[in-house]
């Protein structure tokens, strides 16, 4: 007897109800699923299934029989599938959620070099403005800022970013740089709204015992990240913002960093996917990716201080 059907067998009656049924969904005769199952309550010694003429459902016995089969089985097929993967090129549809202004920032234009590179792996990328239910949504891989809530997740911390205060150049000619954050209240500094709070996000500095808050009352105010460094390229006014986000702009010439011997508010960035014994190739090689470009961006960002 092999065992391994018998219990796939035995799972797709009680899943069905029937062994026809079941022997229709493995796309066998029913007579094969019938002496499976039988046989396999014969080894077993206890009976698996109550049958009636109207319906087929697991016993006492069955029912735990039952769980623990489900289980086995899957765990096989995860462990068959991982085999072939990584004996093979990734493939297959890869479903990645990063937050709208980090992937606009510095994962869109690095996805023709992934694309290139896994030419057989077809890439749907979600911007979203925050974190979605990754298990709900079918979600394979994520980037997400901040601490994480989800426990189903397994993740990976991949950098630490820190909020940098900035301005573009020709603003800072005109005015003078502040030499200090307690030169920041008479400048126009621009602030990020959050509605999840209903409040602008505060801004902080910390050396030592040294210690200043500030919140920004500036001319204008945005919920989107992308928005606020648009209009500190354009000279608006000093923004408050994630090192990763602005790094593009500081490294184009387009925005100036002030203060960065200071200490400011961080977020985490973590690389995220549902829990799986076994992680798919697809995933991997995108988390490898991921890997390498954030240790590129470390490397950029060594204008900030090596204190934080």
């Amino acid at each position: 007897m092999d065992r391994l059907t018998a219990m796939r067998n035995f799972v797709a009656v009680v899943e069905t109800g029937s062994f026809s049924r079941a022997a229709k969904k493995l796309t066998v005769a029913n007579a094969t699923v019938t002496e499976s199952v039988k046989n396999l309550e014969k080894h077993l010694g206890v009976r698996l299934l109550d049958r009636t003429t109207r319906h087929t459902g697991p016993t006492w016995e069955g029912r735990i029989y039952y769980d623990r089969c489900r289980q086995v089985i899957a765990e096989i097929d995860e462990l068959e599938l991982a085999l072939a993967e990584s004996s093979s090129t990734p493939r297959g549809h890869l479903r990645v959620e990063v937050p709208a202004a980090l992937g606009h920032a510095y994962i869109v234009p690095a996805l023709p070099r992934f694309a290139a590179q896994y030419p057989d792996l077809k890439t749907t990328m979600f911007l979203n403005p925050g974190p979605g239910g990754l298990v709900e949504s079918g979600i394979d891989v994520a980037l997400q800022l901040g601490e994480l809530k989800d426990s189903r997740l397994v993740a990976r911390r991949i950098y630490e970013a820190r909020h940098v205060a900035c301005a573009a150049p020709q603003l800072l000619a005109r005015h003078g740089p502040p030499k200090h954050p307690r030169d920041l209240p008479p400048l126009n500094c621009l602030g990020f709204y959050a509605p999840h709070i209903g409040r602008i996000l505060e801004w902080e500095f910390r050396k030592g015992r040294d210690h200043w808050k500030h919140v920004p009352d500036g001319n204008l105010l945005f919920n989107s990240s992308e928005a606020l460094i648009d209009v500190a390229v354009k000279g608006a006014g000093i923004i408050y913002m994630l090192d990763i986000l602005i790094q593009p702009a500081v490294a184009a010439g387009k925005l100036k960093p002030l203060f960065t011997d200071w200490d400011t508010l961080k977020r985490p960035v973590f690389l995220v996917h549902p829990h799986k014994r076994h992680v798919p190739a697809k995933v991997r090689v995108f988390a490898d990716f991921v890997d390498t470009l954030f240790q590129d961006l470390a490397k950029k960002n060594r204008w900030l201080s090596t204190n934080f």
